[in-house]
């Protein structure tokens, strides 16, 4: 192993043993403005489908939280149920695409006209995973969103309600994603070239990356656009909250193209499912 890549899996090794989760320190709050876009990425399914919440719960869920321009939801049961969402929040218009398995999909839903919308399932994943994207015009800027769902780590072991895992598995997954090769950075990778070949100047791009900061994954697409929560304590608020161990990983993010600008961005307090939402306000 490369010293670099030696000193990256010590220091997250420390963080996930010294920094508490901090999700509680950030609650909702207002947010927007005439030139900035209010947005959030949320998965709302759960590692046990039985305890899913059902379409109902999660617009009452998401009322509380206020208006979005843009709202990116993962793991939504079908496309009746992204319209069930559109009409009940307000938000007139949306895409949605499932996983080729047919078992949920990805949508995004938007007080703003969605257009050239587009999609992608990634090579690398075994059961459907991909992104779909769309564009806006905020006044008179052009802006590509696109809402991302990369593939799970398989296989996981559920014990409690929760996924069950020790300190070795934790170092060990941790290792292997910072060091080595995944479905998800060669993901990446694709989603990369596919937003490289539509030319767009101004790109925000949010969803569940199944995987955690630093990891080769986020350093794919670190380099190609800013992640909307750095540097902030934020960064290191965990997401998933059904992860049996001390500490929670943050797996969902908000990536924005060098020419925008973050405001304000955090992690709810509160989720549907087993993920935090991430709400981030972008400066156009």
């Amino acid at each position: 192993m490369h010293a670099s890549s030696l000193k990256l899996v010590l220091f997250w090794g420390f963080l996930l043993v010294m920094i508490p989760t901090s999700a509680g320190l950030y609650g909702s709050r207002a947010i927007g403005g005439k030139d900035a876009l209010s947005v959030m990425t949320c998965n709302v399914g759960d590692i046990e489908g039985s305890q899913e919440p059902v379409r109902e719960a999660v617009v009452d869920f998401l009322k509380k939280l206020g208006d979005f321009d843009l709202l990116f939801l993962q793991e939504v049961g079908s496309k009746d149920d992204t319209e069930y969402f559109s009409k009940e929040l307000g938000l007139p218009y949306f895409v949605f695409l499932n996983d080729f398995q047919r078992t949920y999909g990805i949508a995004i839903l938007s007080k703003i006209p969605l257009l050239n919308d587009d999609w992608i399932y990634f090579k690398a994943g075994k059961r459907g995973s991909g992104a779909i994207s769309a564009e806006i015009m905020a006044g008179d800027k052009r802006v590509q969103v696109v809402n991302v769902h990369m593939e799970s780590v398989d296989p996981v072991s559920i014990e409690n309600g929760k996924v069950a895992v020790n300190l070795k598995a934790v170092i060990g997954f941790v290792k292997t994603e910072i060091c080595g090769e995944s479905i998800r950075s060669q993901s990446a990778r694709e989603l990369i070239q596919w937003l490289g070949e539509k030319k767009a100047e101004r790109v925000i791009i949010g969803g569940d990356f199944n995987t955690v900061p630093f990891s080769k994954t986020i350093q794919i697409m670190g380099a190609a656009f800013d992640d909307a929560l750095w540097p902030s304590l934020a960064y290191f608020t965990g997401t998933y909250k059904k992860l049996d161990f001390p500490l929670s990983p943050r797996i969902d993010f908000f990536f924005i193209s060098a020419n925008l600008s973050c405001r304000d961005a955090y992690v709810l307090a509160r989720g549907m499912g087993d993920h935090l939402p991430v709400r981030a306000v972008i400066g156009v």
